[in-house]
């Protein structure tokens, strides 16, 4: 039997073409097979007939050219008996004359070409490297079956190999030593392209992190005639990298890296090299640096609000503060009486846990965020309201009580106190927040912030309003599902009532530091009022 290859494009198009078909004519049924189209995202139809096939193409509406490749498998002996007139032969020998047939495929051997490009990221303790390997062969009518590549250096693990219509692949130790791997990948049968593009991943690990310097692994392609590449070195973590000692290589700019490799990175390039031979080598001296804690999270603004009743305190606070995926915010420092709390994190419900620390909470963040910017990693503004009662001794005619605001072991850049005590006392302040209240605060009140959007479809050139918070099927649903007994519904807020003598206090960046706060309250005595002299005379 006899494969030959056939191929059919059109190139240059004007103008953009959907669909596409011709036929081919065939001398019997079912010798047309392994079909490949290019742009791979066209979709290839194959209806065969015994006297011809039709094949049909849908190609993309970005699509400038066309390529469809297809292989004719031919039975000689059975065309030469027809020739022939004679009776047609067969391996049993039963009818007509027996002749040896070949059912091997006879194809050329490819002359290949090989670019090699691989990416090496420094990390601490290994070493991760990206090659892509692009075959190509002199000659378009031999299609590429299978390819072998050397992987040297010591103990370097090949991870995967992908590419397109690959069949499989193997590894297996080239020499004694372990130094070096040899690969091989294996296409389908349907891989009718005179070129191929691998992509192979390695490791290595760095067991000994004294070891200053390092040497890159590289790979090296076999039956080539000619091998060209370029090498780019990043870093990661923290590492510092050098150039030690480099051969068959040249220096260039990272400017001169392919598109493809450049683009394709989320760092900087240190190093770029460009192939002088496939026998090269890079040692690189590589520094490793002790790693410093970063402040993870901050908090802008807090008010704590105090309402002082005969034997009751309601505590109100309210923050604001920014994090990089910190997951439970500490308060501590909180009576040891604090019950019945209520916490939402951006206005949303949330449960607290208790701390490790005797009165204090863990308030979890990761709630309500805006979808976008929590997976993007950036920085995350989360607003945080907790609401809690306490008790105390009842108040007597003088005494001291203890309203100191919470703690946090994060930074405060403002924190604002408001307190209402009753207004049968005179109070006198001490401690971290001075002896005298202010009149009102200087900072205004933060705001919660609500990242929760709408499900209702509008309009593009649609005028948002006050209406659109509150849309009726919005109300509908939220009204079925506390019916159902559901989620849904918003926390329980206290209402603190509007009573007592207001007492404003401020305190600026905050820093390690538990604020305190005591009040001293008296009953005023009373003041005689003297009677005047004329109603002594009464």
């Amino acid at each position: 039997k006899t494969r030959n290859l056939n191929s059919m494009g059109l190139s240059n198009l004007l103008y953009p073409l959907s669909k596409f078909s011709f036929r081919v004519a065939q001398a019997s049924p079912n010798t047309l097979g392994d079909f490949s189209v290019q742009p791979p995202t066209s979709i290839l139809q194959v209806k065969p007939s015994p006297e011809y096939t039709d094949i049909f193409a849908t190609l993309p509406l970005t699509a400038d050219s066309l390529q469809i490749r297809w292989m004719d498998v031919k039975d000689n002996a059975k065309v030469e008996a027809e020739e022939k007139g004679g009776a047609t032969p067969t391996t049993d020998g039963m009818q007509g004359t027996t002749s040896t047939i070949d059912n091997k495929p006879k194809t050329d051997v490819p002359h290949l070409t090989a670019t090699h490009q691989v990416l090496h990221t420094i990390g601490e303790g290994i070493i991760r490297s990206v090659h892509t390997l692009e075959f190509k062969a002199t000659s378009e009518v031999t299609p590429l079956n299978s390819v072998q590549f050397l992987v040297h250096g010591e103990e370097v693990r090949v991870t995967s190999v992908v590419g397109h219509a690959l069949q499989g692949w193997t590894v297996d130790n080239n020499d004694d030593s372990g130094k070096s791997k040899l690969v091989k990948a294996s296409f389908k049968t349907s891989q009718l392209d005179s070129s191929i593009i691998l992509r192979v991943h390695t490791e290595r690990d760095r067991r000994d992190p004294s070891k200053v310097q390092v040497d890159l692994p590289r790979i090296e392609c076999k039956h080539v005639i000619r091998q060209t590449g370029q090498v780019a070195v990043a870093k990661d973590a923290n590492v510092e990298v050098h150039e030690h000692h480099t051969s068959g290589l040249s220096r260039c700019e990272a400017s001169e890296i392919s598109s493809q490799m450049r683009l394709n990175m989320d760092r900087p390039i240190v190093l770029s090299y460009k192939y002088l031979s496939p026998q090269n080598s890079v040692v690189l001296t590589v520094k490793e640096h002790e790693a410093m804690e970063t402040l993870e999270a901050a908090i802008d603004r807090v008010h704590y609000k105090n309402l002082v009743t005969e034997k009751h305190m309601v505590h109100s606070l309210i923050l604001i503060l920014q994090s990089t995926k910190l997951q439970y915010l500490e308060i501590s420092g909180l009576p040891t009486s604090a019950s019945k709390y209520t916490v939402s994190v951006n206005s949303v419900p949330a449960k607290p846990v208790r701390g490790e620390k005797e009165g204090s909470i863990l308030v979890p963040l990761l709630i309500g965020l805006n979808p976008g910017t929590a997976n993007a990693g950036g920085n995350l503004r989360t607003s945080v309201e907790v609401n809690y009662f306490s008790q105390h001794d009842p108040l007597q005619q003088n005494g001291t009580l203890s309203l100191d605001p919470p703690y946090f072991a994060l930074p405060v850049s403002v924190m604002t106190v408001h307190l209402r005590l009753p207004k049968s006392y005179e109070y006198q302040f001490s401690g971290d927040f001075g002896h005298k209240a202010q009149r009102n605060l200087e900072f205004p009140i933060p705001k919660a912030f609500a990242h929760t959007v709408g499900k209702r479809v509008v309009r593009e050139d649609h005028k948002f309003s006050i209406v659109d918070d509150m849309w009726p099927e919005d109300r509908e649903e939220e009204s079925s599902e506390d019916a159902s007994g559901g989620g849904g519904g918003g926390a329980v807020k206290i209402l603190t009532p509007k009573t007592g003598t207001s007492f404003f206090f401020q305190r600026l960046l905050v820093v390690d530091n538990q604020l305190a706060l005591n009040v001293n309250y008296t009953e005023p005595i009373p003041v005689e009022e003297k009677q005047p002299w004329w109603r002594m005379l009464l």
